[in-house]
């Protein structure tokens, strides 16, 4: 095998004037009822450099057919499909986790918990980037405007079974 087997395509290509790969050439009628007024003979090409789309091909086509192509896009059974796999799924998480999310001790839970965190603090020692404790060791910071992380915690402890114990009640 010689090096030179790939020259016939090369050659082609630069036969044909391609610039890039793939192309749709439509040759015209040279003789009988579809030849072009003009008389030309040349091809026209439709290059597929801005993107795959079948519409703009079926458009370019009528250009050079005397009845126009028609182009529906087809059904996208994908979008279908997971729409109706995302509902099924949406009505079986329903079905099975509203007696869960029904439940007091639920909301209880999503809603005193965050509340407790975010009174004790935790937006303000989020927003400062304050330290968890202190070098030493220790969890509470000297002075009014200062807080660590660890008193968030602590003062969650100590409120959460009083305002469990209330809501509980």
């Amino acid at each position: 095998m010689t090096p030179l087997t790939g020259l016939p395509r090369i050659y082609t290509i630069i036969q044909l004037n391609l610039m890039s790969a793939p192309v749709v050439s439509v040759y015209p009628a040279a003789e009988g009822p579809g030849k072009l007024a003009s008389g030309r003979t040349d091809p026209a090409k439709y290059d597929f450099s801005s993107g795959f789309d079948p519409a703009p091909l079926a458009e370019q086509l009528s250009h050079h057919t005397p009845i126009p192509i028609p182009y529906r896009a087809p059904i996208n059974w994908g979008k279908i499909g997971a729409t109706i796999f995302f509902a099924a799924t949406f009505l079986l998480f329903i079905r099975f986790f509203k007696p869960i999310l029904a439940g007091r001790f639920v909301w209880v839970v999503m809603t005193v918990v965050p509340s407790l965190a975010f009174m004790g603090g935790l937006m303000f020692v989020q927003i400062r980037g304050s330290p968890w404790q202190m070098a030493n060791g220790q969890w509470m910071a000297q002075g009014y405007s200062n807080q660590l992380g660890k008193e968030v915690q602590m003062v969650a402890i100590i409120c959460e079974p009083q305002n469990v114990h209330c809501v509980a009640a």
